[in-house]
């Protein structure tokens, strides 16, 4: 047995069974044990980016991480922004990235560069085997941090420690999954300020936005009256008929701000306090203000859905009181960003998984999809060029399951080449790219930061015609069938026709401006 086949053999005993992959020459032995190990599914994506936000999505539905496979320094640096999504989303992730043979690595080769600089800003684990000895027990320590840390771990792999022959009988390393658990003294802290506070809120993040952690702070709600909030752009977050609604922060500053004014007392749960996206002026830099009093009830590692629950009993809390969202009606007129959400909730399917990197041309997304049961996966770390990518591996993940990947079309450019994998893997994935020919949010910033209108050359800097981008074109050269809706009726008679037909589609959604 070579080294790289050690750490494949490991990677099955961990559970992990998909490898989302861009090899290149450093990595051809990897290739060669994936090929001799059926348990792991190997997943071709022809940019890394796409890559790594194919394992985010892959990890977020099924609770365990996935494997990138990526060629040297520059291979890893094309998937840092999606690694960035996946480190602010606490989802756990395994790179592994090969380097030149360790005789080869002081040479100045074309190829050469610091990968472990490169990872360290992304990752909380990094290590490079040095000894082909050493590469099951490497491989065992980067799984066991993204599990422990709900996080990045980066191993890198020189060729010849993948191709050198393992001497003897190695031992097996131990494998340890997360075993995580809450303080009970913080639960009866946040039991004492509850019935003190009026009025109080809990703010949930991270597996507290799963159904049984949703439940339990419904049921805390009917005992003390509280409000719930949910961070903005949640990793995950289950939603529908039988799960308490709560209330998503706003996006810009101002907006979290009047939602939060006059509440004395927050109860963390799965999150810190959350910075605003960016700071304006002299405005807020956190949603909530200093001098408000703030228990922590489950840090973001926490087993923050076993702390609510116990916080309920603690109270002697109620069954919750469900308020059932309705379904909106099927708009009129044209499609547009204030009727898409309404368009495309309307006529969601049950269980669907939607994937929201819509920006600006949906912002009540969530809102008016929760009338059915979904499970929504956000844009927990800002970079753009995550949505098709997510979809990805959602949909591997959760094969059973159709996915709606809701996609503005500036960001949709960034990973496009996630189309062609779902077309190879045939996956139940339907994108709605919202068209509105614009960087949409950078003229929402010009107008805040009081900035004349964008003209002459300034104004091509968030403009997206000239040439149009055609997305049906597109994604029929991608292997995917395409199709185009300028009316909510239209995407509704196309959405629907999707979700019942196997394979990806793409619909083009123009909106009227």
């Amino acid at each position: 047995m070579n080294g790289a086949a050690a750490v494949i053999t490991t990677a099955v005993r961990a559970g992990v069974d998909t490898c989302f992959a861009n090899p290149g020459t450093t990595e051809i032995h990897l290739v060669g044990a994936l090929r001799e190990s059926p348990s792991i599914r190997p997943i071709l994506c022809l940019f890394e980016g796409v890559c790594t936000g194919a394992a985010d999505g892959y990890a977020r539905m099924a609770g365990r991480p996935a494997l990138t496979l990526l060629h040297l320094g520059p291979g890893l640096a094309n998937g840092v922004a999606n690694l960035h999504n996946a480190q602010k989303a606490h989802t756990p992730v395994i790179n592994l990235v090969g380097n030149h043979a360790r005789r080869h690595l002081n040479n100045d080769s074309i190829l050469a560069s610091d990968i472990a600089g490169i990872a360290r800003p992304v990752s909380v684990f990094v290590r490079q085997t040095t000894v082909v000895e050493d590469s099951a027990r490497d491989f065992a320590a980067a799984h066991r941090a993204a599990v422990e840390h709900l996080g990045v771990a980066t191993l890198i792999l020189p060729a010849d420690v993948q191709w050198s022959e393992l001497k003897g009988d190695q031992a097996s390393p131990t494998l340890r999954g997360s075993h995580r658990t809450y303080d009970s003294r913080d639960v009866a802290t946040a039991a004492a300020a509850l019935r003190a506070a009026r009025p109080a809120a809990l703010l949930l993040g991270g597996n507290a936005l799963l159904e049984r952690g949703l439940v339990a702070a419904g049921r805390i709600q009917a005992a003390v009256r509280c409000r719930v909030f949910c961070t903005r752009a949640p990793a995950r977050i289950e939603a529908g008929p039988g799960i308490p609604i709560v209330e998503r922060l706003g996006y810009f500053p101002e907006a979290s701000a009047a939602q939060v004014a006059g509440v004395g007392c927050f109860v963390l749960a799965g999150t810190d306090n959350p910075a605003a996206i960016f700071a304006y002026g002299d405005g807020p830099t956190h949603v909530i203000p200093h001098d408000r009093h703030v228990v922590e009830l489950a840090r973001p590692l926490d087993d923050a859905t076993a702390a609510l629950e116990a916080l309920a009993d603690e109270l002697a809390a109620p069954a919750p009181v469900l308020t059932a969202r309705r379904r909106p009606e099927l708009p009129g007129g044209k499609l547009s960003s204030r009727n898409l959400a309404d368009t495309l909730a309307a006529v969601q399917p049950d269980q669907a998984i939607l994937v929201d990197e819509a920006n600006t041309s949906a912002a009540n997304l969530f809102e008016a999809a929760g009338a059915a049961r979904v499970t929504y996966l956000g844009l927990t770390g800002g970079a753009i060029g995550i949505g098709s990518p997510l979809a990805i591996g959602a949909a591997v993940a959760s094969p059973d399951r159709p996915v709606i990947a809701v996609q503005g079309d500036g960001s949709a450019m960034y990973t496009l080449q996630a189309l062609w994998t779902q077309a190879r893997e045939r996956l139940h994935v339907t994108t709605v790219i919202c068209a509105n020919r614009s960087y949409r949010i950078l003229d929402v910033e010009r107008e805040r930061a009081g900035i004349a209108r964008l003209e002459g050359p300034a104004a091509t800097l968030i403009d997206l015609t000239d040439p149009t981008i055609d997305w049906v074109k597109i994604a029929h050269g991608m292997g995917v069938e395409g199709s185009r809706a300028a009316t909510p009726r239209e995407l509704s008679e196309q959405l629907s026709a999707s979700v019942a037909a196997e394979g990806p589609h793409l619909i083009e959604a123009v909106l009227e401006t």
